[in-house]
Parts: structure tokens; sequence; C-alpha cells
């Protein structure tokens, strides 16, 4: 065999290895589950003892507006049988896995109806489909997206992620504001108050990632700034 044949040869074997493990590379499959509860609205436990954290989101902590209704939205599958594509698990013991119930996408669902945003370090297959329920959901300003009619008196002067942190505010309004502020992750959230024509400035480190984040603000009705970069 020539050698430029032979080349030819070991290229095309090859180039049909990467395309058969393209087109049947293995997929996690979704293994049936029973919950028996609804720990909050992006963790349920299961009828085994283990907690699933529904990935690629984040929902609204303790304190934090839309929690309940966030809770009540993932009631819907408690006590009744899901099917789970896990990817794996956390420092916490959970598995971390997207769920579905009558072949739907509760993750994706929870994000459309504004009670959850994206949390990603890397994005996966779903990313696209969630991404895009998450924009619906700001775009129409529903559930958590729904700005504060007081917004406007709240302006932000810099947002620096990179260490040494800082955020600085500035309230325009003859009035004061509780704030709750937070990251992507929930790791780190800043339950603070700006006052009447006052300027605030919040000191951090090692909160927001610099490989990407966001900063989520908002006072008693709803949100006041969102910054993702």
């Amino acid at each position: 065999m020539k050698k430029g044949v032979g080349f030819v040869v070991v290229l095309l074997i090859v180039l049909s290895g990467i395309w058969y493990y393209q087109f049947n590379e293995p997929k996690s499959p979704r293994q049936g589950a029973n919950v028996i509860s609804v720990i909050d609205g992006d963790t349920i436990e299961l009828d085994s003892g283990m907690r699933v954290r529904l990935l690629g989101i984040n929902t609204p902590d303790k304190g934090m507006l839309y929690r309940e209704e966030a809770a009540q939205f993932t009631r819907q599958v408690e006590n009744k049988t899901i099917f789970i594509e896990s990817h794996g698990g956390d420092q916490y013991g959970r598995i971390l896995a997207y769920v579905y119930f009558d072949d739907i996408l509760i993750n994706d669902e929870i994000v459309r109806a504004g009670l959850a945003h994206l949390y990603y370090y890397e994005k996966d297959s779903h990313y696209d489909e969630l991404k895009k329920s998450e924009d619906y959901a700001r775009s129409n300003e529903i559930g958590m997206w729904k700005f504060s009619p007081d917004k406007n008196c709240i302006a932000l002067i810099e947002f620096k992620h990179t260490e040494p942190e800082r955020l600085i505010l500035q309230n325009s309004c003859d009035r004061s504001f509780d704030l709750v502020i937070k990251d992507d992750a929930s790791a780190h959230i800043v339950k603070t108050k700006i006052n009447s024509n006052s300027i605030l400035q919040q000191n951090s480190s090692h909160v927001f990632n610099d490989a990407g984040d966001s900063v989520y603000i908002w006072d008693e009705k709803g949100m006041v700034l969102f910054e993702r970069y």
C-alpha cells in the first residue's frame, strides 16, 4: 500500500470512530424514583432516603421573596413517581439531577415560572433550554424577576468581581430600603439597608466566581438590580 493511501485509510478510520462516538455517546439514563417530601424549591427527598438537588438552577433561600412559591411549585412531585437523569453527587451527599415528571423537565419549568434562576459552572446539554426559559421569565418580569416599583431609586455605581471585590450602590430617593444581595450560588446572601440619599459600599472576598457569575439585588417589593458577567 502506498504511503499516501495508507494515511487516508487511517484518517477515515479515526474519523469514523469520532462520528460514531458523537452519535452514540452514552447518555445518563433516566431512573424511576418515588418522592416522599420536598425540602425546598430545588431539593427533594426520595423514599430511599437520598436527596436530589435539581441541577442547573437555584431557587430562593430562607428569608427571600418567592421561596415558598418555589417550594410549592416543586411539591407537585411529592408522593409521585419521577424520573431522574443523574449527573453525580455533591459534597453534601445529594444526587445532582434533572428531574422529569410526566415527561416534563421540572428544572426547566420552575425557571420558566420565574421561581429559579440559572446556576451553572459548566454548561451541559440542558443549558440552552434553561437559558431560554430564564430569558422568557426575565423579559416578562415573572416571579423573582418582577421589578420593584422603587427600582429607579437604586443605581449601580461599581461592581468589581475580582479581588478585592466591591459593590457600590447609590440611593437617590428620600427613603431607605432593606436589600438582599446574592450571587448565583447563594452561598453568600447579604441582608443590608441603604439609607435615603446615600451611597452603600459592600466589600467581599471570594464570593463571586471570576469565570462567570451574577449579582442579584431585591428590596421588599421585588428586584432592584441584576448583573451577569
